[in-house]
């Protein structure tokens, strides 16, 4: 946040410098009050509120654009946007009111099943609804086609200490399904697209809750905000100078990094899930050496550099076609289940800003604890409707979410998806 606060800080000095420097037309004034208000408005973006954000962007805009462009005694109105700005700085610090908390009357509950509707339904828009009686019913809202598989999960010699008060770690071994995905939403499988894959662990042990991970094969997330993810998919449904505009919109008020939006790019077709190191994105809480610290989930292949095995087809099922016929021949899939620990180099817990923001990556350098290694080596035939669910708060004891916006958006959205293609009166007892 300092950082960040030094940003606008020199901007703003900037903004004086160049008024100095190449004059004072009132269109070039109006120019740098935007740019004033947005300066403030992009840092305060994902570090607070969005309405928090945003209503000091466009005072701190207004009171630019008085002192800029009004001369004489009309200048003294700069005072209101900036006591107004000022009262809203007092209240935010004091706590007296966070305009993203639930209220005592619940009147606003941020996470309700509305809320997953609305995400599903802009997934919906993109590649058709999901909803009975829509083309696509029965399928996931995103990540639709995939492949199931099961294995065995044990904690070897290569294993750290397994973190405190987690009693699933206690056990040695268990057993874990892994559903390999294409994030797409298409209602026809195709593999030899370029995109962005997933993988869905559940790690299960006797006598313990069940571990869901969900994880994809991108290191950032494009964006960190319900309401940009919604802006950001409709930029995805839309095709030529309206996709551009779109995303340009979110780069230009800050509302996407520009390196989580390149690196959500494609830029080359896989030849075989089992190659791909998956990121879960989202941050949890868990207690290490005795301090609760944040994590991340990082599953990476054990077997590196083994060659990919050729399907019988190159079609639109290769990848699920690669991933039976290795299983075929043999071979587990085996995969090293770590946790990306959120500490600085000073041993401090990474802040809270950068924590809760999935466009942000921790980086190689950070440490890393080994969980177990998975071994996948059955592979499972299913049929539509998809009955499997990988709830990401579906944590064991020892673990708790952040108060990542993403993560809590998807508590809701997971669910509407899931009684949309296996509604609860269909579901067996």
């Amino acid at each position: 946040m300092l950082l960040r606060a030094g940003v606008v800080l020199l901007a703003a000095l900037g903004v004086v410098v160049a008024r100095i420097i190449f004059g004072t037309s009132v269109w070039f004034d109006i120019a740098l009050a935007v740019l004033a208000g947005f300066l403030v408005g992009s840092v305060l973006y994902v570090t607070t509120p969005i309405v928090y954000g945003r209503a000091l962007g466009i005072l701190a805009f207004s009171a630019a654009a008085i002192a800029l462009c009004t001369g004489g005694p009309w200048r003294w109105f700069v005072a209101l946007p900036l006591v107004i700005a000022a009262g809203l700085v007092w209240i935010r610090w004091r706590g007296l009111r966070a305009v993203d908390a639930v209220p005592r009357d619940r009147t606003l509950v941020p996470f309700s099943f509305d809320d997953g509707d609305h995400l599903v339904d802009t997934l919906d828009a993109v590649w058709g609804s999901t909803r009975d009686g829509g083309r696509r019913h029965g399928l996931r809202a995103a990540h639709s086609h995939g492949s199931v598989v099961r294995g065995t999960w044990e904690r070897d010699d290569t294993c750290g200490s397994p973190p405190a008060d987690v009693p699933i770690f206690d056990r040695q071994h268990g057993t874990v399904v892994a559903r390999f995905s294409n994030f797409t939403g298409e209602i026809r499988r195709d593999d030899r697209r370029r995109m962005v894959h997933g993988l869905a662990l559940a790690l299960q042990a006797p006598g313990e809750a069940s571990f869901a991970m969900v994880l994809v094969d991108i290191r950032r997330f494009p964006v960190a905000t319900k309401e940009d993810f919604v802006a950001f998919t409709k930029c995805a449904g839309a095709g030529g100078l309206r996709r551009l505009a779109g995303l340009a919109n979110l780069v230009i008020f800050g509302r996407t990094p520009i390196p989580a939006l390149v690196g959500f790019i494609p830029w080359r077709r896989i030849n075989s899930y089992a190659e791909r190191t998956y990121h879960g994105l989202n941050t949890f809480y868990c207690k290490l050496d005795g301090n609760e610290v944040p994590v991340r989930y990082l599953v990476a292949p054990v077997d590196r550099g083994v060659a990919a095995v050729q399907p019988a087809t190159a079609g639109r099922t290769r990848l699920d076609g690669e991933m039976q016929k290795r299983l075929r021949s043999g071979s587990p899939v085996r995969f090293a289940v770590e946790l990306v620990i959120g500490r600085r180099r000073n041993g401090h817990n990474l802040s809270d800003d950068f924590v809760r923001d999935p466009t942000r990556w921790w980086g190689r350098r950070r440490d890393t604890l080994r969980l177990c290694t998975v071994s996948l080596d059955k592979f499972v035939s299913t049929e539509e409707p998809d009955p499997y669910l990988f709830q990401p708060f579906e944590v064991p004891v020892g673990f708790r979410p952040s108060d990542d916006e993403i993560l809590s958006a998807r508590r809701t959205a997971y669910a509407s998806s899931y009684l949309r293609r296996c509604p609860l009166d269909e579901v067996s007892p």
